[in-house]
């Protein structure tokens, strides 16, 4: 963003974009929709155990800056073996069914992925 917008290191302060906002609230929104499709197959996701980090891609387009891809990179902590395959088909199709990630899909490339701890 820095580059930019033509501001040397230390002029502002750090802090979140308008842009950076945008790709946490996707990524919330995915959290909350895969958290849903795992506890409706009886796999808890409450109380800290699912967690996400996200990451956009912003590129330059016609001189504006422009999200293209989110990255959410799920965690899930204490799933049982036996609840494992469950879990998978959930994030399977989870992003289909979240309304900003369907809002947003033409375009801004979502991708996740989900692991187990």
């Amino acid at each position: 963003m820095r580059e930019h917008y033509g501001t040397a290191p230390g002029q502002y302060p750090d802090h979140a974009t308008t842009l950076d906002y945008v790709v946490a609230a996707a990524a919330g929104w995915l959290t909350g929709t895969l958290g849903g499709a795992l506890e409706a197959g009886g796999i808890d996701a409450s109380e800290g155990l699912l967690s996400s980090e996200a990451e956009g891609e912003i590129y330059l387009e016609d001189k504006v800056l422009v999200i293209k891809k989110i990255r959410v990179r799920y965690t899930l902590i204490g799933c049982p073996d036996d609840k494992r395959e469950a879990a998978d088909r959930s994030h399977a199709f989870h992003s289909s069914r979240c309304p900003v990630a369907k809002s947003v899909e033409k375009a801004i490339e979502i991708s996740t992925e989900l692991t187990f701890a």
